[in-house]
């Protein structure tokens, strides 16, 4: 599993289960301790990153989708 699927699965798993980004963020990392330190790295990026921006994304999709996010 590449590191954007990786993102996506915590990601998914942080909305379904409402859980805190933190939480299920270590629990990932701790289990992919065989990854690179660098995909670690950008994992935890990107999951943040989408978490903090998630009101705008969910805006653009919103305007350029024709379903609603």
């Amino acid at each position: 599993m590449d590191t954007r699927d990786i993102s996506f699965n915590i990601l998914k798993r942080i909305e379904e289960e409402d859980s805190y980004v933190s939480d299920v963020l270590g629990q990932a990392l701790t289990q992919l301790q065989f990854k690179e330190k660098r995909d670690r790295a950008f994992i935890t990026r990107l999951v943040e990153g989408v978490t903090e921006r998630r009101l705008s994304l969910d805006f653009l999709i919103d305007k350029f989708s024709s379903k609603t996010a």
